[in-house]
């Protein structure tokens, strides 16, 4: 598949009832980032939960995969990251997916 964005990572939906017996906000639960990824480069890490792209909140990797598929390889996302119970910005390059 050609021209589609990449973050290189792998997550899991965090619902409300899961956020709220933890304290934690609903968003996308960081399982992997790829080794290779800007993601990775620019310091996402397992555990970290990701809120928003470019502003807009994502609780579900449906609606993370929303935003990204909006932009295209190359395009440049800020993900709003709950770490530690500090939110965090990074910005990140989408590079373009590999596999078919």
């Amino acid at each position: 598949i050609k021209n589609r964005p990449f973050i290189g990572i792998q997550g899991s939906d965090i619902n409300k009832n899961y956020a709220q017996i933890y304290s934690i906000p609903e968003g996308v639960y960081v399982e992997y980032v790829d080794p290779e990824s800007d993601a990775h480069k620019k310091g996402l890490k397992r555990g970290d939960i990701i809120v928003a792209v470019d502003g807009v909140e994502v609780g579900s990797m449906a609606e993370l995969d929303a935003e990204k598929n909006k932009k295209a390889p190359g395009d440049t996302i800020t993900l709003t990251v709950y770490r530690n119970t500090k939110k965090l910005e990074i910005s990140i390059v989408l590079s373009e997916a590999t596999n078919e």
